[in-house]
């Protein structure tokens, strides 16, 4: 922790009065970088968009931006706090840049000084579509 310390000089001369004058000393603290929760599924069934919820935060309440990068980064897009599929990712039709179900991308956060950055995998499984029950998996989805 960095504190501001005040000194107060105190200037006296020969049979005249002296004076409190309060010199400020400030120590600028550093810049702290900012923090990337991630609350997400890394296996989820096909046809469902939503993937997770990503929040920044920055100690210094400086305003954070998300980036998205990677390889397969152009198929997700963050909306708000949620992070989702740009299209419901079909596991019969692989779209991922190597097309095993598998979307590999970064998540940076940045306050314009400092960034942290979390590399994510989320597989995409299969699921028998006349019996799918979205129920079965929404409750799981985020744990």
């Amino acid at each position: 922790y960095w504190f501001i310390c005040p000194i107060i000089a105190g200037c006296g001369g020969g049979g005249g009065g002296g004076s409190d004058e309060l010199i400020s000393n400030p120590i600028s603290s550093p810049n702290e970088s900012p923090t990337l929760t991630v609350d997400l599924a890394t296996r989820l069934p096909e046809n469902k968009i939503r993937i997770g919820e990503v929040l920044a935060t920055d100690p210094d309440g400086d305003d954070v931006s998300i980036e998205l990068t990677g390889e397969d980064a152009v198929f997700i897009d963050l909306r708000q706090e949620l992070l989702v599929f740009k299209t419901a990712p079909d596991y019969e039709d692989a779209v991922d840049s190597d097309s095993d179900n598998v979307f590999v991308f970064d998540l940076t956060a940045s306050d314009g000084t400092l960034s942290v950055s979390r590399s994510l995998e989320i597989e995409v499984f299969n699921v028998s579509e006349g019996k799918y029950d979205e129920a079965k998996y929404e409750n799981d989805s985020l744990e």
